[in-house]
């Protein structure tokens, strides 16, 4: 008897992993019952349209493209030729029928990401503690929940999970394999979504800085942080010769405009800008919503076909920013608690009397809802930890010093540069990285208790 308890504890350890991704997917299935609305908006559309371009017409202009970055509309597009849609029109069976395999595909990927994640955590993770930050992680269908979107975050929130295990196995295990694939990784994220680059400009350094008396791994990583760096920059270059836009992406522009529009930063500093200058001056004389996309339509309803707007966009925003930088900075302070505590409405179940899982699922989401006002910690404790590091860079502060950077960059990032917008904007773009939040704050209180200093020595 004794013998068959072994066997199967020893088989259920082997087979763990394969354990772990069934049960992520069937929360993931049991929530798609719950809330089974695909969503597909108007990013979703210009993704789509992209990517068709790509596809039909495979150019450099058309895959590095200065209004988007090429990941995600290859990735949609690729999902449909590969089961014979390719080009499918927008409303037709067909189409509808691709964006389920999407949805199939981002959901098998979340699921896979976060048993990778789990089966890593052991490494990083108290034993008493890892199977509850593993269960907080699971269900956390804020996360999870945009995995049945049409957008960036259907696999942002995968990759970064994926990413975040391959650099902290780096920082316990130093290899140039393993800074070969972070650099993929990091491409990947850039080209996915560039606010991404946050995370190794971020945690790079931090590596690095841990490794400083180490020149063989010391070298690797700095070789991995300017190799990153590079990649943004030719992609911008690329952008200037193709079509003459000297950034990474319109869409950045546009949420930045958003934020001057909707802090009411001054602009007499950009008044050689004379379409955005005397434009600004007047929508903010009549008091209209501070939403760019409908600011630019107001005065030019054709505008996204006049690439010179957008160049002139972009030197304007930079021209404010530089100048009123006190001024933007405090607001990107101040917007911090509503960054992390916003709750975005369309992950949300919206009728939980329809039946059994619909009632679970509200009830998690919210019981998330509330866990959210812990995160109001994540800067003061990231300070704490950042000083503690600083005065002894150990193994174990320094994983908790890559997850509380990794962390801010995005929150500073969002509170920077992204405009209130419908249903909940800011926590859509922090969903990526939720899990790595929640691990944070758990581990560095964690390790601030004499006990859990104890048990952190094993890193």
């Amino acid at each position: 008897m004794l013998h068959g308890t072994v066997g199967a504890s020893s088989l259920m350890k082997k087979y763990s992993v394969i354990l772990i991704f069934v049960i992520a997917l069937i929360a993931r299935i049991l929530y798609g019952t719950a809330a089974p609305t695909v969503i597909y908006g108007a990013d979703s559309s210009g993704y789509y349209a992209l990517g068709k371009e790509m596809f039909a017409h495979p150019t450099l202009q058309t895959i590095i493209h200065p209004y988007r970055t090429p990941l995600y509309p290859f990735f949609i597009n690729a999902v449909f030729y590969s089961i014979g849609l390719g080009g499918a029109r927008e409303g037709s069976p067909d189409f509808t029928y691709g964006l389920e395999v999407v949805v199939v595909i981002q959901m098998i990927l979340g699921a896979a990401a976060f048993a990778a994640f789990y089966e890593a955590m052991k490494r990083w993770v108290p034993q008493s503690m890892h199977r509850l930050i593993g269960l907080c992680i699971l269900l956390d269908v804020f996360a999870f929940g945009w995995e049945r979107s049409i957008l960036t975050e259907g696999i942002a929130v995968s990759l970064v999970l994926i990413t975040t295990t391959t650099l902290l196995g780096t920082l316990l295990s130093p290899t140039k394999r393993n800074f070969i694939i972070l650099f993929f990784l990091f491409t990947l994220g850039f080209l996915l979504r560039p606010a991404l680059l946050t995370i190794p400009i971020a945690t790079l350094p931090v590596l690095a800085w841990h490794f400083r008396k180490k020149s063989a791994i010391l070298i690797p990583a700095v070789l991995t942080l300017i190799g990153f760096l590079l990649v943004p920059i030719t992609y911008a270059q690329v952008n200037r010769i193709e079509s003459g836009y000297p950034g990474i992406q319109i869409v950045g522009d546009i949420d930045i405009l958003g934020r001057i529009l909707e802090t009411r930063l001054p602009i007499e500093s950009a008044r050689d800008y004379h379409y955005f200058y005397t434009t600004v001056r007047d929508y903010e004389t009549k008091s209209l919503t501070p939403h760019p996309f409908r600011f630019l339509e107001y005065y030019d309803p054709d505008i996204y076909q006049k690439m010179e707007r957008f160049i002139e966009l972009h030197n304007f925003n930079r021209t404010v920013i530089i100048h009123a930088l006190p001024e933007f900075l405090t607001h990107m302070i101040t917007n911090i608690p509503e960054v992390l505590l916003e709750v975005n409405e369309f992950t949300q179940v919206k009728n939980r009397n329809a039946g059994v899982i619909a009632t679970i699922v509200w009830a998690v989401q919210q019981i998330y809802g509330k866990i959210q006002y812990v995160t109001l910690l994540i800067p003061f404790v990231w300070i704490v930890v950042m000083i503690l590091w600083v005065t002894k860079p150990t193994s174990a502060r320094t994983l908790t010093a890559l997850l509380g950077t990794m962390v801010m960059s995005q929150i500073l990032l969002i509170a920077a540069v992204v405009y209130r917008d419908i249903g909940g904007q800011y926590q859509r773009l922090l969903s990526v990285i939720r899990p790595q939040m929640f691990l944070f704050l758990v581990l560095s209180v964690w390790s601030l208790w004499p006990h859990g200093r104890e048990e952190q020595k094993v890193l």
